[in-house]
């Protein structure tokens, strides 16, 4: 149930966290597939693997985003969701984290912190450094 979960929601960090206004530089918008690989930091959700997404076609309609902020210069985003499962609407995730991008937005890294729960009780809990690499 975990990992599946998961990974479904943390796949969302791209499409909540792309920006919509055109970038006033030195960095360029994110834009096409993007390999992630996952490190756990701490806590107890587990090991993710590797994903491949796009940035342009997340699924967010099962989130409610409360901050996706982008710099002025487009290389720094800060963001703060909930997401559900649309397979089991009792599971959600609060994630709460900021990535850093380079100036052509081949790469980024992210620090997130993840809260799973299932009918409101905790599930588990860690933080995760994501790092982003363009395909």
């Amino acid at each position: 149930m975990r990992d599946g979960f998961i990974f479904s929601l943390l796949t969302l960090l791209c499409a909540c966290s792309s920006a919509s206004e055109e970038p006033s530089g030195p960095c360029k918008r994110a834009s096409g597939n993007y390999n992630i690989t996952y490190t756990q930091l701490t806590g107890d959700c587990g090991r993710i693997s590797d994903v491949i997404v796009s940035v342009e076609t997340g699924d967010t309609s099962t989130c409610t985003v409360r901050k996706s902020d982008w710099s002025p210069d487009m290389c720094h985003n800060d963001m703060d969701f909930t997401c559900g499962d649309s397979k089991d609407p009792a599971l959600t995730a609060d994630t709460v984290g900021s990535c850093d991008w380079n100036k052509d937005a081949t790469s980024a890294a992210c620090t997130i912190s993840f809260v799973a729960r299932k009918n409101g009780t905790i599930e588990c809990r860690s933080t995760y450094r994501l790092d982003y690499r363009k395909l």
